[in-house]
């Protein structure tokens, strides 16, 4: 594989972590479900989300009053071949459970760093998640035990 051709995999993959995270914020369910193959798995907070189905159900179950920005950065790549790579992508979650317009309040305790361990693959529509891994890694203590409290 040459330059060109990794730099326009890893675009590619790119692209899919930032549109994950527009799509959640959009509440646009149906759009999130289509960026995995059709097997693939949402480890999201120790809950396997297996297939669109079963994305799109878990996140109707979201409240009407959450809003939430995704801020996706430093995504490193630590695999990149034809038909599958691997990425960790460090997110920056805003959150506020009880939004009733635009703009809310951003409660102090409500900001989430995760990471993403990603699993992308190859197939006829182009490149999907096969796995994504979602992994808190600072939050407060409010945040951690709503996340507890959650599966």
């Amino acid at each position: 594989m040459d330059a060109l051709d990794r730099i326009k995999i890893e675009h590619d993959c790119t692209a899919l972590c930032h549109s994950f995270g527009y799509f959640l914020d959009k509440r646009d369910y149906d759009s999130v479900a289509a960026l995995f193959t059709g097997d693939g798995v949402w480890k999201r907070y120790g809950i396997d989300l297996r297939g669109h189905k079963a994305l799109v159900a878990a996140m109707k179950q979201r409240s009407l009053t959450q809003l939430t920005r995704h801020l996706i950065t430093n995504i490193h790549f630590t695999e990149v071949s034809d038909n599958i790579c691997r990425a960790i992508a460090t997110t920056v979650v805003f959150y506020n459970s009880n939004a009733i317009a635009i703009p809310a309040l951003l409660p102090p305790d409500s900001i989430v760093v995760m990471d993403f361990h990603d699993i992308f693959t190859r197939d006829e529509a182009g490149w999907r998640f096969r796995e994504r891994d979602t992994l808190p890694i600072l939050l407060s203590e409010t945040m951690f035990a709503a996340l507890a409290g959650s599966h």
